[in-house]
């Protein structure tokens, strides 16, 4: 039901873990034109002993949490509310 976290009341983070920066890149454009939603690109280091790896995670700013809500909350089964 969910790839992502919420920081308290601080914002979303979606864990776009396996995609390559200009996946990430346009889906940031498409959740921001489209959505009209603020959004960021986190850099991540692997915590892999030994792995180099960055990978990258998109953070959806606090400001646009409502603006999320209203645009999740239909798609969520109503056991699953309590996660937005």
């Amino acid at each position: 039901m969910d790839d992502g976290t919420r920081h308290g009341t601080a914002g979303v983070q979606l864990c776009t873990d396996s995609f390559t920066y200009t996946e990430v890149l346009l889906l940031k454009s498409v959740l921001e034109t489209k959505f009209n939603l603020i959004v960021t690109i986190h850099n991540k280091k692997s915590r892999v002993a030994g792995s180099n790896r960055i990978y990258y995670r998109l953070y959806i700013s606090k400001s646009s949490l409502a603006d999320l809500n209203k645009l999740v909350r239909e798609h969520f089964h109503p056991s699953m509310l309590y996660k937005i």
